[in-house]
């Protein structure tokens, strides 16, 4: 099948929560005064959040000095794992 194009505007509604994190990836992250590291701790902190969510989008922005948007608000859990899996440096 093809992609159709509905000409009509449709409302569509939806339960849930925008959530945007916000996640530090300074050298600072790599303390390990929480281990392994606070950017480690961060990250299992963000996947037990997601393992949460029912319906919710979420973000993650990245910054260090400057920000950087990983992934936009979505309700692709998986896309926000795979984001900071293969996305989440420290500069």
């Amino acid at each position: 099948t093809e992609p159709k194009w509905n000409a009509r505007p449709q409302e569509i509604k939806r339960m849930g929560r925008d959530i945007a994190i916000l996640l530090d990836t300074s050298r600072s992250m790599l303390a390990e005064d929480i281990r392994p590291s606070r950017l480690e701790f961060s990250k299992l902190a963000i996947s037990d959040l997601l393992g949460k969510l029912q319906g919710d989008r979420i973000a993650l922005v990245t910054f260090a000095g400057n920000a950087t948007i990983k992934c936009p608000l979505t309700q692709d859990y998986a896309f926000l794992r795979l984001a900071m899996a293969m996305g989440i440096r420290i500069v």
